[in-house]
């Protein structure tokens, strides 16, 4: 994440820990109740998009993350896997703001909460050795939160 020179650090801590927070909250809702509320993901996409401009010097990228992440798991969603969808659209929405948020750091956060959900399908797996539905919003909100602080780190562009 390129931060525009312009831009205060702490503007941006101020900014990227609000949105950290809206991801716990989502985790948590999603964990309880196996949703991604739409009074979070909405509010959060549309500050992600309206603030890239903002913030970001390279925030067309972060725009095109955003639309690309969330078409791929749209597509992604419409498959069926043993008769059932693999994805919620509250996954999806969740996979867009990370795109808009993240940018280029929306693919290892794709690639982390992909590894941590396997991690988790396999214990469930073998704890229960049948297969279940695995809510999937709390992966991913450990790939963003992973990826915001590294990002605002500058360990990643």
């Amino acid at each position: 994440m390129h931060i525009r020179p312009e831009i205060p650090h702490w503007v941006v801590w101020v900014v990227m820990a609000a949105f950290a927070a809206a991801c716990i909250y989502c985790a948590v809702i999603d964990l309880r109740e196996r949703i991604i509320p739409n009074r979070i993901t909405y509010p959060m996409g549309i500050i992600s998009i309206v603030l890239a401009p903002v913030l970001w010097s390279n925030w067309t990228t972060h725009l095109i993350c955003g639309f690309g992440v969330g078409l791929f798991f749209f597509l992604l969603a419409n498959f069926k896997v043993r008769g059932q969808y693999a994805m919620g659209m509250g996954d999806v929405k969740l996979y867009t703001v990370a795109g808009f948020a993240l940018g280029l750091g929306a693919l290892p956060c794709v690639l982390i909460s992909t590894l941590v959900g396997s991690i988790e399908g396999i214990v469930i797996l073998v704890k229960k050795g049948t297969s279940t539905q695995i809510a999937h919003g709390h992966h991913i909100c450990i790939g963003i939160l992973i990826m915001l602080a590294l990002g605002i780190q500058g360990v990643i562009a």
